[in-house]
């Protein structure tokens, strides 16, 4: 209902409530199932993560910046400039917004459907949550160097 719009805004109360259940699931999750790998809530949860963490390494290493300070460098922005945009460009720029969620529900989804298949098997969820990360370096650097491997 509300995407592409975007007409009601969540807001930090309700996106911080939303993080806390989604992380209290994801730790009731394998508490309650003893056959559920801990990974796997790793896994469905890994774009937030891996986001939040890159970010902090990101900004920690450039000089100038601090961890906690904003930047307009994360993946979503990048997918909006580098695609969205391009994409979209007849429609007005809230939809082009709005239209940005598409790609990144394509990385989100396959870590989860990754966890859907591997959730019994701590070794080969943990290597899925790698293959994520490896993933999510690769888009960062073709979104951000337009190149799929950044030269020194």
């Amino acid at each position: 209902m509300n995407w592409p719009a975007g007409k009601i805004f969540l807001g930090d109360g309700g996106a911080y409530f939303l993080g806390f259940m989604l992380a209290w699931i994801s730790v009731l999750l394998p508490e309650r199932n003893a056959s559920v790998s801990p990974w796997t809530s790793l896994l469905i949860c890994s774009y937030p993560i891996i986001e939040v963490g890159f970010s902090f390494v990101r900004k920690t290493i450039r000089e100038g910046y601090h961890p906690s300070q904003p930047d307009g460098v994360h993946l979503h922005m990048l997918a909006n400039k580098r695609w969205a945009k391009k994409a979209f460009s007849s429609f007005s720029k809230p939809i082009q917004n709005g239209l940005t969620s598409p790609f990144l529900w394509m990385y989100a989804a396959v870590p989860c459907l990754m966890a859907v298949f591997t959730y019994q098997n701590k070794w080969l969820t943990a290597t899925c949550f790698f293959i994520s990360v490896i993933c999510y370096l690769a888009f960062y650097s073709k979104l951000a160097y337009f190149r799929w491997i950044r030269k020194k």
